[in-house]
């Protein structure tokens, strides 16, 4: 956020830079600029380093201290530190006379210290990421030293030219905004889908659930596998995650949108059926058990089926309005009746 206030503050500035026809005004809205310019960069490199998770250094909120006080004394002693500026007769930018050797210093330690800084953080963190998104921000990062160095050396002596440095900025900021969308994207998977299986976690099921008995009826099914702890102990844990990979894939052709298939935890299920009736339990149950029956089975290394698992369905209907804690324990409960009602649980071979 403090990139893209500082960089669309640089944009304005650079706007009203040009505007002005006077070198005294052009001298004092360099005196603004060039320390928001620092802080721009500044920003931009926190922002490369939250992105690509490098460790912030312990003395880096100094620097914003050193911007912003670079700011207050640049405002305040304008006429101290910077000379009047030139304008060349049909040219686009004010620059600096050519005795203000301190001037010309000053600006290029401000531009090059930060891309000296921009360029490392960019260096570590492209070690980071993939090979493919790698030459997009080299050649973005190369863009943008090339407009600095255009911006603070090259305008000195072709004054006709327009400042550039804000264009690669903006590059910039949209390649890390894209970085940021896939974070994003990564936290929101890691929060609401199950790394094992690949369906919905509890949470999401939880407040999916709970959105949509605030606006129409909901039919769900509570679902665990029979005797999985027995799975575990006679075939080992791996054995018993291959059995919820393969659940969850078995029954993926009924659980197209707005169904939502949630991992509740261990080998507990919830199948949601949004706008269902009370009296759909039948034919829900007869194609889940269709997609199952006789297919959720284990194998050993030689293909050789050594178990074949069954699934207790647990059914609850809610009206809109209801609470779904309520029809989620409704659910648990007619899951355990079904148990109850079995005479065989879980068949080994």
């Amino acid at each position: 956020m403090k990139s893209a206030i500082l960089m669309f503050v640089t944009c304005i500035g650079q706007s009203i830079f040009m505007s002005v026809h006077d070198g005294e005004q052009a001298r004092f809205v360099y005196s603004i600029m060039l320390p928001i310019v620092l802080l721009g960069q500044i920003a931009l490199i926190e922002t490369f380093l939250v992105t690509f998770k490098l460790s912030k250094p312990r003395w880096y909120p100094v620097l914003w201290g050193v911007g912003i006080t670079f700011l207050s004394v640049s405002i305040v002693f304008h006429r101290d530190i910077y000379p009047v500026l030139q304008q060349v007769p049909d040219g686009y930018f004010f620059a600096s006379p050519p005795s203000a050797v301190g001037f010309t210093v000053l600006k290029s330690f401000v531009f090059g210290s930060t891309l000296i800084g921009l360029v490392y953080v960019v260096v570590c963190g492209l070690k980071k990421v993939s090979s493919r998104n790698r030459w997009p921000y080299a050649l973005v990062v190369l863009l943008y030293g090339l407009c600095l160095f255009n911006d603070s050396i090259v305008l000195q002596r072709h004054r006709t030219l327009y400042p550039t440095t804000w264009v690669g900025a903006l590059l910039l900021f949209g390649m890390l905004c894209r970085e940021i969308r896939w974070h994003m994207q990564d936290v929101y998977s890691q929060i609401n889908v199950d790394r094992l299986t690949g369906v919905y976690s509890r949470s999401y099921g939880e407040l999916y659930l709970s959105k949509l008995l605030v606006e129409q009826d909901v039919g769900i099914f509570y679902a665990d596998i029979d005797d999985f702890k027995g799975i575990n102990d006679a075939f080992g844990h791996q054995a018993g995650d291959q059995a919820l990979k393969l659940l969850a894939d078995l029954v993926s052709p009924m659980m197209y949108k707005p169904n939502a298939l949630v991992r509740l935890g261990g080998d507990e299920f919830l199948f949601i059926f949004p706008n269902a009736e009370s009296d759909d339990e039948s034919h829900l149950h007869k194609e889940l058990y269709s997609l199952l029956d006789g297919m959720l089975t284990l194998k050993d290394e030689n293909d050789v089926i050594i178990a074949t698992l069954q699934v207790s369905f647990g059914w609850a209907h809610a009206k809109r309005g209801s609470s779904w804690i309520e029809v989620i324990h409704r659910a648990d409960l007619s899951m355990y009746q079904q148990k109850g009602a079995k005479k065989n649980g879980t068949r080994h071979r």
